[in-house]
């Protein structure tokens, strides 16, 4: 069977260097600990899921502790 980009990225990359919290979004919307957003205005908004395809970095999320 195949593998889709998320599982192999958790296998070889996220999973071996310890990267705990970095995600794609379609695992976002699962997960109870993210942080409010807010515009350049400084307004609360909701975090943005778009069209996948266009999203950078391919969609992928991750935290301050898990990029250093």
């Amino acid at each position: 069977m195949e593998k889709n980009l998320e599982d192999l990225a958790q296998e070889y990359v996220f999973g071996p260097l310890k990267m705990n919290r970095t995600t794609f979004s379609s695992q976002l919307e699962k997960d109870n600990n993210t942080v409010d957003v807010h515009t350049e205005l400084g307004k609360p908004t909701s975090i943005y899921i778009g069209d996948p395809p266009i999203n950078a970095a391919g969609s992928l999320l991750t935290t301050a502790d898990d990029f250093s």
